[in-house]
């Protein structure tokens, strides 16, 4: 017997996984066509043998009943569908570098049967925006073990400087820091935790990709502050940047509605106005140039309606771009 029958129904079960699901049964047949394609002799009784023998074993493999059995590999890990969000993420996420995204976009589209596959990577597309290094997924990386290790981290921090180069924050100051959580935000990794300032524990958080030399220490992170809510943290501190939140009530017009609800959430309390052209919103926000700029960008859509001074330090702002 020739050495590779030994294997036949590995190829088989190989042929079934790449090539076929609901929508592309093969028969008999075809499977034999396969297989003297890879050398070996085979006839259909053998390989109704070989998927009995697998599906025994416990594979998904689903047999038609028909004038000619079709056969096709049913179950998988992930649908394609799924598949294709996993795929939108990565295309999506500027902190992972080009060479990296096309990697794993074909890695992915590997988990799908050759079929699907094809219409996976016609998706494809890359944003020139895309990190170039892969800093920020190492350094996630090293998070997520200190996370993990319950231990602190100390680092460095840069920004830009006025040539738009790199530029290590005060001199190259090494942050201490104990982190609780990553959160990809605004297509930006974060890390959420806290760290001793003025001899308070004060939760603080941090771009990922702008973190460098990161280590791990040996001592056990600081512990959060009672009654600490992540979600409430996340949903005041993004994209309104800053540490004191405050109530402030918003009159928007209905065209809006949606980017409203996209900033705050479905669960916000809505109150129509009496002229039934707007609607009012009260949510807890860091009342500062980013939200105010949030603002600014619908051009008198979304008002501040209170409280008054809020609506103050908007006036002024806007009197600067006089």
């Amino acid at each position: 017997m020739p050495k590779t029958d030994r294997f036949r129904a590995l190829y088989v079960l190989k042929y079934l996984w790449e090539h076929t699901d609901e929508e592309h049964p093969v028969t008999l047949a075809q499977v034999q066509d396969h297989l003297s394609e890879q050398g070996m002799e085979a006839n259909p009784r053998t390989i109704d043998g070989d998927i009995t023998a697998l599906q025994d074993l416990g594979f998904d493999i689903i047999r038609n009943r028909s004038t000619q059995n079709q056969y096709f590999f049913a179950s998988r890990q992930f649908s394609a569908f799924e598949l294709k969000l996993m795929i939108d993420a990565v295309q999506a996420a500027k902190f992972i570098p080009r060479e990296q995204t096309e990697e794993l976009v074909e890695r992915i589209a590997g988990l799908a049967n050759k079929n699907q596959s094809k219409d996976l990577r016609r998706n494809l597309f890359v944003s020139k925006l895309k990190d170039n290094d892969k800093n920020t997924l190492t350094m996630a990386d090293w998070l997520n073990t200190a996370i993990n290790q319950n231990k602190q981290v100390t680092f460095q921090y840069y920004g830009y400087d006025r040539e738009g180069k790199k530029s290590l924050r005060f001199n190259g100051y090494r942050y201490k820091f104990s982190p609780y959580a990553l959160v990809w935000n605004m297509d930006s990794y974060f890390v959420i935790g806290c760290r001793m300032r003025k001899g308070e524990n004060c939760i603080h958080k941090f771009r990922v990709d702008k973190i460098c030399a990161i280590q791990i220490e040996e001592e056990e992170r600081l512990s959060l502050p009672e009654n600490f809510d992540l979600t409430a943290y996340c949903d005041s501190a993004f994209l309104m940047y800053g540490d004191e939140t405050t109530d402030v009530t918003l009159s928007c017009t209905y065209d809006v509605m949606e980017k409203v609800i996209d900033r705050f959430g479905e669960d916000i309390t809505i109150q129509p106005s009496e002229d039934e052209e707007h609607f009012t919103i009260t949510e807890p926000v860091t009342a500062c140039s980013t939200f105010y700029s949030w603002v600014f960008n619908y051009g008198g859509k979304i008002k501040i309606v209170a409280p008054e001074d809020v609506k103050q330090e908007f006036h002024e702002l806007l009197q600067k771009f006089l």
